[in-house]
């Protein structure tokens, strides 16, 4: 008992900490002038990603100290030992449940450490190094321009494009909506079947009341977060038809994410086998 007292109480301080919109401003702020250290880097571009994670924190610590339900159900165990961890080992997959199991409804603090166990996991700086480095091999955006200073603002906009998103669409929406961002694993049936499944999921959702709905989170997540971004993209990048482009890619790339968590327990096992 006395070990939980300690978890919890420095879980708190934590929260604490990271609720204070003054401190993570000024870290986050801090933090990318240091990695960028560009001269004529625009400060529009650091100024947002302080503010988006300020303002997700801020949030977070409103969802902590929200009061729980006066009779909150227990925890199925059984899930937490069914979902994947992760996916080859390193893409978390903290939100896979069987759907099948006894359906558990999520705070808006349970939503809350979703968002944040996606978008601060260890992985996230490798996949934004990768991201920005495919860009600039394309020049994408153009109006960043090539070089080391091209290359950090890529890195910057990677990083906060994946935190808004996934603050939108997997704590945001699904608190306003009442809509669970978990993906629910069939684990059963033919191959057809469960891939169908998967893809349909990014407009299929359940709410917290178990039952099946569209999935205004993820798609309402995708594209607002993709017009939010408009923030540190430059001008010429800002248009409705490249904004709906990247609405669209997130929920393609969502699509492939959930046929891989739908899979992934098969595949690890054969590859396992393999060893």
């Amino acid at each position: 008992m006395s070990a939980r007292v300690a978890r919890s109480n420095g879980a708190a301080a934590r929260c604490t900490i990271l609720g204070n919109p003054v401190f993570v401003y000024s870290f986050a702020q801090h933090s990318v002038h240091a990695a960028y250290k560009m001269p004529t880097m625009r400060k529009t571009t650091c100024r947002a990603a302080a503010i988006c994670l300020s303002l997700c924190c801020t949030v977070g610590l409103w969802s902590q100290t929200q009061p729980l339900p006066e009779n909150p159900q227990p925890q199925s165990t059984t899930t937490a030992k069914e979902k994947p961890k992760r996916i080859l080992w390193l893409v978390p997959a903290f939100d896979v449940v069987t759907a099948g199991a006894p359906y558990v409804a999520l705070s808006a603090s349970q939503k809350f450490h979703i968002f944040t166990d996606s978008t601060f996991d260890r992985i996230t700086p490798v996949t934004a190094a990768f991201d920005a480095g495919i860009n600039q091999a394309t020049n994408t955006p153009p109006g960043y321009g090539q070089g080391a200073e091209g290359y950090a603002k890529r890195y910057g906009a990677a990083v906060a494009d994946k935190a808004t998103s996934d603050f939108l669409g997997k704590f945001l929406f699904p608190v306003i909506f009442h809509q669970d961002p978990r993906y629910f694993a069939l684990q059963e049936g033919t191959g057809g079947r469960r891939t169908g499944y998967a893809i349909s999921r990014v407009f299929v959702t359940r709410g917290d009341n178990s039952r099946s709905q569209f999935n205004a989170s993820q798609v309402l997540g995708a594209f607002s977060s993709a017009a939010m971004t408009n923030i540190w993209y430059p001008s010429r990048d800002r248009e409705v038809g490249t904004t709906l482009m990247r609405g669209g890619t997130r929920l393609a790339l969502g699509m492939g994410f959930n046929v891989l968590k739908e899979f992934w327990p098969e595949i690890g096992r054969k590859m396992h086998l393999k060893r």
